[in-house]
């Protein structure tokens, strides 16, 4: 079975019908599975039990986190052709980050594709070519984008044919993780 982490930000209702108008002129999941930031990218795995108990452990280190996406980016994807327009945070993305950092440890440290820079995003488009996801970032840039958000819950989902199946739906619960 094919497991994803993400999270469904809690977002204004105006935010939330900006962000699904664009996804559904500009992307090909629109219908598969609502706007939400990925945590730890989809992999295969038969042990849910383990993978649900690391995430649980993760989240009760984490308080909720409140982030500003404000920025609009073309990411071109080294493992296909695509290229995507992502909603990305310009200044406090690092929480989220450090999120991403510790969900990648123990039963899923074998995951984790170092090679990649992790982005936080909410994906807004797919394009198969190029001038037309940078036409849509180009366009997005020349207005102001300032979106709230909260990122209060970690699903654990599988990720099927025709949607994105939460298993189990873990609450970010204390205190954030203290430096070592």
């Amino acid at each position: 079975m094919k497991l994803v982490v993400i999270s469904y930000p809690d977002l204004s209702r105006e935010a939330a019908q900006w962000i699904n108008e664009v996804r559904a002129h500009h992307d090909s999941h629109a219908s598969l599975v609502a706007p939400h930031v990925t945590l730890v990218f989809p992999w295969e795995t038969i042990d849910i039990e383990q993978v649900t108990a690391h995430v649980a452990d993760v989240a009760r280190q984490w308080t909720p986190i409140h982030i500003c996406f404000d920025t609009v980016v073309r990411y071109a994807d080294r493992l296909s052709p695509l290229s995507y327009a992502f909603l990305t945070a310009s200044t406090d993305a690092q929480p989220l980050i450090s999120l991403h950092d510790q969900l990648y440890t123990g039963c899923l440290e074998d995951e984790r594709m170092t090679d990649i820079p992790y982005l936080p995003h909410i994906r807004l488009g797919d394009f198969s070519e190029p001038a037309r996801c940078q036409r849509l970032v180009a366009e997005m840039r020349s207005h102001p984008i300032h979106i709230m958000a909260d990122i209060k819950t970690l699903e654990v989902a599988a990720v099927e044919q025709s949607c994105v199946r939460t298993i189990e739906r873990i609450a970010l619960q204390s205190a954030a993780p203290s430096a070592t």
